[in-house]
């Protein structure tokens, strides 16, 4: 399976999804007016995935800002993640926020409480 990469513009955070290291990334902002068209092939690749996922599947997410229609995309992804946890599968998401930001994180702690997966609220220096 290949890894599936996405440069950032000023809208859409940079994705890096590399199914060789189980190591998926997240990076930047999310504020597309159509977010559900850019995460799409986004989820399209994590349910291909499944199939041939790692032991262990780590999704580093550090969104500076992100709209309300990404949160919801955003929680649709971490749901088909979820569908990979298994016995033979671990599956951690590593939601980065910067010192200060009580929005990102407030929103890492609701996803926290969504979603049946090891979710890490991990504190960055600014």
């Amino acid at each position: 399976m290949d890894t599936y990469s996405i440069k950032k513009t000023v809208k859409t955070p940079e994705v890096t999804l590399d199914a060789g290291t189980g190591i998926l990334k997240i990076v930047g902002r999310s504020i597309s007016e159509h977010p559900f068209e850019f995460y799409t092939p986004i989820i399209a690749w994590i349910e291909d995935y499944k199939d041939v996922a790692q032991p262990k599947t780590v999704l580093e997410v550090e969104l500076e800002y992100f709209n309300t229609s990404s949160f919801r995309v955003l929680l649709g992804l971490f749901k088909k993640l979820v569908d990979i946890k298994s016995d033979e599968h671990e599956v951690e998401i590593n939601w980065k926020f910067e010192d200060g930001d009580e929005s990102v994180l407030e929103a890492g702690e609701q996803y926290q409480t969504l979603i049946d997966v090891t979710f890490n609220l991990v504190e960055i220096a600014e």
